[in-house]
């Protein structure tokens, strides 16, 4: 019963996405929208809300079980700094905001949610990637080397890839930013999300990342702001 059940919501689904993808191309869906105005001087503005939240945030202390704090907007700058450069700057539609770092994402890439192939091939962004002041033997960095795939980013950027074939035309219409530059690791290596650090030293963290994010969205003006 379970089994023919589950395959009819199968093929419902298929059905469903089929009508979908149907009606995308009777009305060119996602990919008609007309956008990415530039605004002027915002890329050097965008970064300087990012220097000085970097600023802000290296007066925090976190204690344990936190024995490493990765920012990669400090030590991965060169290739953050191309993403906005090169794609950033603009009047989106949707801002996507993600949480921190994965391991093997941004803070091996300084891209938010920035796995290191789709990094190089889709977004065609190359550079120097130093190390944190302290490393976790291992989380090592390794840039665009990572022997390890981000799963998120895979997704995330995958998605982009697969509706709109080319970043420029996504990054058009929607810009993605983590809210958090911080990677958090304990002594073992385990990712420590931020909403797990303790309530006085999380409200120090978001008094920080929500000035960052506000001057954001006040600057790009995006009409939605989704957390993924």
């Amino acid at each position: 019963m379970e089994g023919g059940q589950s395959m009819k919501r199968k093929r419902e689904t298929q059905f469903s996405t089929s009508e979908v993808h149907e009606k995308e191309e009777e009305n060119d869906g996602i990919n008609s929208w007309i956008g990415g105005e530039i605004i002027m001087g915002a890329c050097d503005l965008i970064l300087g809300i990012e220097q000085e939240l970097v600023q802000d945030l290296s007066s925090l202390n976190f204690g344990l079980p936190v024995a490493y704090v990765y920012n990669p907007l400090v030590y991965a700058w060169e290739m953050h700094e191309q993403y906005v450069r090169k794609y950033g700057g603009r009047r989106v539609e949707v801002l996507l905001v993600g949480m921190n770092p994965g391991p093997f994402g941004m803070a091996q890439t300084g891209v938010p949610f920035g796995d290191n192939i789709i990094v190089r091939d889709f977004l065609k962004i190359s550079g120097k990637v130093d190390s944190p002041s302290a490393t976790h033997p291992k989380r090592q960095i390794y840039g665009l080397d990572c022997p390890r795939r981000e799963v998120s980013g895979q997704r995330l950027w995958g998605w982009a890839e697969k509706q709109f074939h080319c970043a420029e035309k996504f990054l058009n219409r929607f810009w993605i930013h983590n809210y958090c530059p911080l990677l958090f690791m304990e002594a073992s290596g385990k990712n420590r999300t931020p909403d797990k650090l303790p309530a006085n030293e999380r409200e120090l963290l978001e008094t920080c990342c929500n000035k960052a994010l506000i001057a954001t969205i006040n600057l790009i003006q995006p009409r939605l702001v989704v957390g993924v």
